[in-house]
Parts: C-alpha cells; structure tokens; sequence
C-alpha cells in the first residue's frame, strides 16, 4: 500500500493556486499554466508507484485500477459539468451555447483536449469564455490512465529493465515531439497526449526510482535539491508567459522540479516544513475540486459582466472557488471514494448514466432548433461570430479548389473563367471580406486570386513578411519570407491589382511601441480586448533586428516596396477595432433595457490614436509612389462625420462587426464596395 505523503498535497496546492491567479489573469503569474505541468508529474509518480506496489504484492487488477480512478474523477466533474449547463443556457450566446455543448460530449469522451485543438482556430472565442476549457489536462490524464496500465501489465512479465528501457524510448520520442510542435504546430503540441505524455512518465521513472533505492541520508544534499525544485517551479511561474514555446523544452524547469521536490523534500527539510504545512495541505486536499471549479466560476463571470472583471471581483470569485470546492471535496469526493459507502456497482451506473446525460444534453444544446431558442439570441443579427458564420454556410475556398505550391497556395473566388483578375493577401481581416468579394466579384465578372498562405520550406509566413510573431525567433526560414512573397506576385503578374488587408496595429505592435498595447483599449465604451497578443520583431535577410518605431516602419516600407515594384497595389487602412464582442455588449444592454442596441459608436480619436504611426506611414508612402499605391480608408467608411465624428460598430440595429475587429458581412460590404469603387471596377 502507498504511503500517505502529506508534502505531496502541499505541491498540489503549489500547482493549483498558480493556476488559478493564472486564469484569474494576475499578470504576477503569467507563467501559472506550468501548475497543469506540476500535476501530471505527480500523477504519473502516483499512479506507477500504487501500481508498481500492487503488483509485487500480487494483488493488482485493472477492473480494481479503472474502479478507483472513476471514484476519483468522475463524481465532482459530473456535478461541475451539470451545474454549468444552467448557467450556459441563461448567460451564453447562441454560438457559445453550442461550443459549450460539444465540449460536453467531449469530456464526457475523455477527449476534450482533442476538441479545444481542433477548435483552436483563430476565430474563436478567447479562453476566458470557455467553461470548461480546462478540462483537457484532464482529458490527457484519463487518456494516459487507459493504456498505461495495460503496457504495464503486458510488458512486466518480461522485467523491469525490459519496461524501463520501453518507457525511456517513448520519453524521448514524446520529448522530441514537445520540443518539435512548438515551432511547427504549436497548439497540437500544448493540447495532445503525444506531446504531453513525457511529464506523467518522468513522474513514473521517479516512482521506478524510488522503489529501488533508499533515502538519501544527507540533510545537506535534500536541503539544496529540494529547494532547487521549489525555486525552478516558482522560477517558470514568474518568468514564462504567453511567448514562451510550450511545453518544447521549457517544460523541463518546472517538471524536473517537482520531480526533485518529490525525492527530495523529505522530512526535516525546509521545504517539506513548508510543503507539509496546513494551510498548503488543505488547498491541497481540495485541490481537484477547485481545478475544476474555477474556470467555469471566471467564465460565466466574464460572459455575465462582459469586459474587463476587476481584480477585486476576480479575488473574490477566487474566495468563492475554494469554498464551493471545499463542499464539492467533502461532500461528494469523500463520499464515492469510500467502497463501504457507495458500492462498485453505483460507480458504474453513474458513469453510464452521466456519459448518456451529457452527451445526450451537449448534442441538443448544438441543434438549430433548441438553439434558436436561447435567451441571448438576438433578432437582428444572423451569425454571432466569423467562425459561427464559416461553420454554418461553409468557406468560400473548398479544399479541393485550393491550389498549393512550394511558395504559396490559393484559390479562385468570383469569376473563375474571367481574365481580368486581382490578387487578394492579407490575414483574418481580409478572410472577413472574402464572402463579400466573391459575391461582388462573380457579380462584375471578375476573377479573385485569393492567396491563402505565402510560405517557406512549408512554413507560414506572416502576412506581412517583414515582421515575425517573436515564437518564430529561432526560425531562420523566416527570413527568406520576401522571396516567397515575391514569387508570390511574379506568378500572378498578369493580375490588374494586388489587395493588401491586414490588421496592421497587431503586426506592427511590439512593447514600447507608437501603438500602445497589443490590446485595445477602448476607454469610451469601458472595454479592454481580451485576446492575449505576442509581440511582432522586424524580419530582414539577415535575421532578426530589436524592434523599435524605426526598425517597424522600415519593415512596413520593405513589404510595399516589393509589392508596388511589381503591381498596382491597394491597401487597405487599418479597419477600426472595437475592443468589445457587439453582441456580448448588446446582450448586456438588452438585460437592462430590455431592447436591443439600435445605434453604437465610439469616438474617431480613439481609431486615430491607435493607428497613427500606421495611418501616417501610409500617407507618407503614398505621396511619394501615387502611381502604384493605391490607398482605400476607413476613417469615412466607418466614421461618420458630425460635430463629434463618431466610429460606427451597430447601425439600423445592424452590428458592423463579429466580434471586436471582424467586420461582418455588413461591415465587409462597406468595405468591399468602397474599395472596387475606387478601382472604377
């Protein structure tokens, strides 16, 4: 039987309360997801050394192993996942109600991880709006206990050092592939077992370690190792954030530090003294319940009272987690682990029944008809996001029109069979017209080139090709973007004018910059964007160069003199951002009014403060090549001229946006008929 280690729930409590300050968004705790790294290493120490025990004392069974890991799990999250189905269905919308219903089925598979990868696009909603977002860390953990005991048992017949050596080459193999996706597929990388495995098996190799070999006896060596653990977990909590690669190689700081802690932290050690207090060893206990408890508590907080929570309302939803998990721990946690209480037979009718309720639950909240009928639908608007709108009518570019080649790869929109043609690049910005132009286009009997992605050795390129996303420093690929981007146009010279659309405060945006922040901040409205941006560096053939406004601007001028040296180009201004979801605003407007918004807007200053090094650049560059450059701006499309010019985001009761950049398919039409207007097209 394995020995209760109560230092063990105090570095559980080190791994959550990070976590939770994290999803809090405390800025001191930028680095608090490495809390899930924590975790997994304990897990795998736990689950190998109960196995490894159970079986030299000849008594372990899988059906046993499955039975208790259900005890465990499943009670507290059936009861976190039936509790926010009220919630969802009151204070989500229409397209949220949806996701939140395939992230029931999801978890209710165990494969929850694999849905919040495959839906990690970029039009998605951010992950402070996902209730149950956080549960793909457990997703992998259930995942892992599912074949891992069965390895165990097939392969430990044949010796430990036969199953060693096949753990330590699935090690490599998974490290190998962490430190490989987070420069090549990054989100698959942070979300799947493959690529995650590594953490829960160095906690087995610590439980195959610690099974053969005694205490060491110096206090000198656990004192320093221990404390060497604490100070790397604590180490990546303050110093990584949202552009640290993750998991690849970083993940080795703090998963090396638990599993120093666990040998290490022994008694009369300092950090045990700590580990071992009880303060740490209650949050540790209730650990599990208030993981789960408090996304879903912070999610729906921020759906209710859209924007940006105060720190002081977040602290107190933070008191009100570890209250509720402190009920869900002794209430239902407590009571199914005990067998004498709740019999093998009840577990499994729970979990048979509650994978039936939920999936059942998760596919009606998905259908159109039950969704039409949500209390947040709005009358007036149609689609609620761009990726709502995609998911229901389809994409314009069918993966079967899409042509790839070694440098690029489009597709033809509008008139196909036409031989007048325009190429059109650009990021989501532009995909948010792309609807729009095709209809205009097929209308005018012109054919779009729609070049989806400008690559090098199969890698994306930004589509600004002079400046990077800092997570791609160490790519050198990255430098040779332009001559893609060049043979991009040469292919397509026969083309009357290239489209340039992008969100340009994003690409050009750097700490310390003429834009501000990454985010913007749209005082009027008292709202702060929450999607969590990288900063961009300047990309030239040489490699990469410290940004600065200088090193910015000569990257912006690099990318439209290629561009006007071979082809008429148009550029679209910067498109105005909003900083707020319009229809989470409106739904918030309709809860205290009771009618819907009919007209929304904020000043034009804000749009011209947040864009005036790219707006002033443009200008500049367009006095000085008025033949080839072409500019299209928003400032009269969106921005309404008046004693106090005021920058449209709802007319007629119309939202000119999807969300707080995308236009939708009203706000692309401004767009894309001022744009062919000016073409004389």
């Amino acid at each position: 039987m394995l020995k209760h280690r109560s230092e063990i729930d105090g570095l559980r409590a080190i791994a959550v309360l990070p976590v939770i300050f994290f999803h809090a968004g405390f800025q001191s705790f930028a680095g608090g997801y490495i809390g899930v790294d924590v975790f997994f290493v304990i897990s795998g120490y736990l689950i190998t050394a109960l196995i490894i025990s159970e079986i030299e004392e000849d008594n372990f069974s899988v059906i046993n192993f499955y039975e208790r890991r259900a005890r465990r799990l499943l009670p507290a999250l059936y009861l976190v996942m039936l509790a926010c189905i009220p919630f969802a269905w009151f204070w989500l919308t229409p397209s949220d109600l949806k996701d939140f219903g395939k992230s029931l089925v999801a978890v209710s598979l165990f494969s929850s991880n694999i849905l919040f990868w495959l839906e990690s696009g970029y039009f998605e909603i951010a992950s402070e709006f996902k209730p149950l977002l956080h549960t793909w860390s457990l997703a992998i953990e259930e995942q892992y206990y599912i074949f891992f005991p069965l390895f165990i048992m097939t392969f430990w017949r044949f010796g430990k050092k036969f199953v060693l050596t096949l753990l330590v080459l699935i090690f490599f193999i998974s490290l190998y592939l962490s430190i490989w996706s987070a420069n090549n597929l990054s989100t698959a990388g942070f979300y799947l077992l493959p690529t995650r495995g590594w953490e829960l098996l160095l906690g087995a190799f610590i439980a195959l370690y610690s099974n053969n070999r005694a205490c060491i006896t110096s206090s000198y060596v656990n004192q320093f190792l221990s404390m060497l653990g604490l100070t790397m977990i604590v180490c990546s909590i303050y110093f990584f954030d949202s552009s640290t690669p993750y998991p690849s190689f970083y993940a080795l700081l703090p998963t090396i530090g638990t599993g120093l802690l666990i040998l290490f932290a022994l008694p009369r050690t300092y950090v045990h003294s700590l580990l071992s207090s009880k303060p740490l060893v209650a949050v540790g206990l209730i650990s599990y319940s208030l993981y789960l408890w408090h996304q879903p508590i912070f999610s729906f907080a921020r759906h209710r009272f859209y924007g940006e929570v105060s720190d002081l309302i977040l602290l107190a939803l933070c008191v009100l987690s570890i209250a509720i998990s402190y009920i869900s721990w002794k209430y239902v946690e407590i009571p199914f682990r005990l067998k004498n209480a709740i019999t093998r037979k009840s577990i499994l009718s729970l979990s048979i029944t509650g994978f039936f309720i939920f999936t059942v639950i998760g596919f009606s909240l998905g259908s159109q008809q039950i969704n039409y009928y949500s209390p947040n639908h709005l009358k007036n608007i149609k689609f609620t996001s761009l990726n709502h709108k995609i998911n229901s009518v389809g994409e314009v570019c069918d993966k079967e029109n899409i042509t790839i080649s070694a440098k690029f790869s489009y597709c033809e929109i509008g008139d196909t069979k036409s031989d007048y043609s325009i190429v059109i690049f650009g990021d989501s910005h532009a995909e948010a017209l792309k609807s729009k132009f095709n209809e205009r286009l097929l209308e005018k009997n012109i054919k779009g080139i729609w070049v989806l992605e400008v690559t090098v050795d199969g890698k994306k390129c930004e589509t600004t090709i002079f400046t990077t996303n800092i997570k791609y420093l160490n790519d050198k690929s990255m430098t040779y973007c332009s001559e893609s981007y060049s043979a991009m146009i040469d292919f397509f010279n026969e083309s009357q004018y290239l489209i340039l659309a992008n969100r340009w405060s994003r690409k050009y945006y750097f700490p310390g910059s003429e834009l501000g922040t990454p985010h913007f901040e749209n005082k009027a409205l008292d709202c702060i964007e929450l999607e969590d941006y990288r900063s961009f560096v300047p990309v030239d053939i040489d490699g990469f160069k410290l940004p600065s406004n200088i090193t910015m601007r000569d990257a912006l001028n690099k990318l439209l003199n290629i561009s006007i040296s071979k082809i008429r180009t148009v550029i679209l201004y910067p498109i105005p951002e909003i900083g707020c979801d319009p229809y989470r605003y409106n739904l918030a407007y309709k809860r205290k009014t009771k009618k819907e918004i009919d007209v929304l807007s904020f000043p034009v200053n804000e749009y011209d403060k947040r864009n005036r090094f790219i707006i002033e650049n443009f200008d500049k560059f367009g006095q000085e090549n008025p033949a080839t450059f072409i500019p299209i701006r928003m400032r009269p499309i969106f921005c309404k001229q008046s004693d106090q010019e005021e920058c449209l985001i709802i007319y007629d009761s119309i939202p000119l946006y999807y969300d707080d950049d995308h236009l939708s398919d009203y706000g692309a039409e401004l767009v894309v008929d001022s744009t062919l207007k000016n073409l004389e097209i």
